[in-house]
């Protein structure tokens, strides 16, 4: 009886775990050519809630007051009633022949009943997640999609463009499926010999590049210390739920309609995206929970059911570009829903009734205003260290404890490509510990500039202008300061680290 319980259970999980998938991402902000890998459990996204992207109604157990109703009238008739009313004709001898009688009704009613609350039709559930870069015409397609069959049955599955396809359904069966789903690619990739039990679902992901320009097309600046400008829809067809997202900012614009245009405004902020509520980038309908820990149910209305699988394939887009660490650059996070799907996706000989998800993901270029001075003040400009001596060596922001250098470690600061500054101030511990140099990187002659002539402040901290800005800023805007030790490994006491561009002390 083990293997009996094991194997409902590998069968059976979907209604109860999420589908996950997370981009290895590059040292660069994004990735769109990433590998990804699909895994089953207890989800860790950005947002904590249950259901899946393939949490449908027809996958839940029966309610179990219907079941126990169900049984109760069969063993009210099977037993007591056919008994009296046998003894009443004076005929006990024909319960040989009305038990089997009544069983088989029973077993046909059940029958009956569980195929009419499961449905007679083939149901495709899909989610589509897409991620393209401005200037790049090409997208990273992740398709993420099952198949609910009411009867048990093979079934042949073409799929639009070469496209690399895993077998989720499978994952982890038991015992294991010893004639598995054959896969041909080419122009149509062909999944065959889906093999599909009654009243169950068979999941996959195929993973391609497909023709898909940005859908919006940015014109976005930093001005007096806010992110400003102009989103525009280029697609064909009009974009739901629109938001724009940078560390804690988010600015929800909602529908944009094909060509229309609507204003950016983002404050600036070096703090984290906040995760406490998926309702600032995906408002619920009015009556649905944002989400609903610890209170998953499988009698859960179906405008519930939708927005949870929405929310699964955000955590599936997002947790590889959303983290709980600060900002490492300007640019902006847009996501949008309702781009077409990028390929065509059919079950040879059967008409399906589709569930289909769209959303898109890409980052938006920020760039210094035309013809205006760049404003950032101190704790708004992006800062990444790289700390050979430690573990990571890249981190986002400063430090929690000591920083050690073995022997230097480099702070970047990212502001707008082709900024020229008027000044640049730095903020930072004073007095350095003893044999520890303050370095800035000249871009002009490439070598590492000592900055001197800080004055102790009386917080501890203290200001430095650098004398002409423009020989230490990158063309793509970089700004590197080096803090390098003359005596080996040294732990650095750091609580402020900070630049300011054309900003008044």
């Amino acid at each position: 009886i083990v293997p009996l319980f094991r194997r409902l259970l590998s069968e059976h999980r979907l209604s109860s775990t999420s589908i996950s998938v997370r981009t290895l991402a590059s040292n660069n902000s994004f990735n769109p050519y990433g590998s990804s890998y699909m895994s089953y459990g207890p989800y860790n996204g950005i947002f904590d809630t249950y259901g899946g992207l393939f949490d449908l109604p027809v996958l839940a157990l029966p309610d179990p007051w219907g079941l126990a109703l169900f049984l109760f009238i069969y063993i009210l008739i099977i037993g007591p009633l056919n008994f009296i009313i046998l003894r009443r004709f004076k005929r006990p001898e024909l319960a040989w022949a009305t038990i089997p009688a009544l069983v088989l009704l029973f077993s046909v009613g059940a029958y009956l009943i569980g195929y009419q609350s499961k449905g007679g039709d083939l149901i495709m559930t899909r989610a589509n997640l897409l991620r393209s870069v401005p200037g790049n015409d090409q997208a990273q397609a992740i398709q993420l999609w099952g198949l609910f069959s009411p009867l048990r049955s093979n079934y042949r599955i073409n799929l639009g463009g070469d496209s690399l396809v895993s077998d989720l359904g499978r994952l982890g069966s038991y015992p294991p499926d010893s004639n598995p789903a054959r896969v041909t690619g080419g122009d149509t990739t062909v999944i065959d010999n889906v093999r599909i039990n009654t009243g169950s679902l068979s999941s996959f992901m195929a993973e391609s590049t497909t023709q898909l320009a940005s859908p919006l097309e940015s014109d976005l600046h930093v001005g007096d210390n806010i992110i400003t400008g102009t989103v525009r829809n280029t697609s064909d067809s009009g974009l739901q739920d629109v938001a724009l997202i940078r560390g804690s900012s988010v600015q929800y614009i909602g529908y944009i309609a094909s060509g229309k245009s609507v204003q950016v405004k983002l404050g600036l902020s070096l703090r984290a995206f906040d995760n406490s509520s998926p309702g600032s980038i995906l408002p619920p309908p009015p009556g649905i929970a944002p989400y609903n820990p610890g209170n998953y149910s499988s009698s859960l209305p179906q405008e519930q059911r939708k927005y949870n699988r929405r929310l699964a394939l955000l955590n599936a887009g997002l947790t590889s570009q959303l983290s709980n660490e600060a900002p490492g650059d300007l640019s902006v996070l847009a996501i949008a829903w309702g781009l077409n799907a990028p390929v065509g996706l059919s079950v040879e000989g059967h008409t399906t009734r589709t569930d289909e998800l769209n959303l898109w993901t890409g980052p938006l270029p920020v760039v210094a205003s035309s013809g205006a001075p760049v404003h950032l003040k101190e704790g708004t400009v992006p800062l990444t260290i790289f700390a050979p001596a430690a573990t990571p060596q890249v981190s986002m922001g400063l430090p929690t404890g000591l920083l050690t250098l073995g022997p230097y470690a480099d702070m970047q600061f990212r502001i707008p490509a082709g900024t020229k500054p008027e000044s640049l101030r730095l903020t930072t511990n004073w007095p350095l510990p003893q044999g520890v140099d303050l370095l800035a990187y000249n871009v002009q002659s490439g070598a590492w500039d000592r900055l001197a002539g800080t004055a102790q402040s009386q917080d501890g901290s203290a200001s430095l202008s650098l004398p002409s800005p423009a020989q230490y800023t990158g063309p793509a805007g970089d700004v590197t300061i080096r803090l390098a030790s003359g005596t080996g490994n040294t732990d650095v006491p750091l609580s402020t680290f900070a630049l300011a561009v054309n900003d008044k002390p």
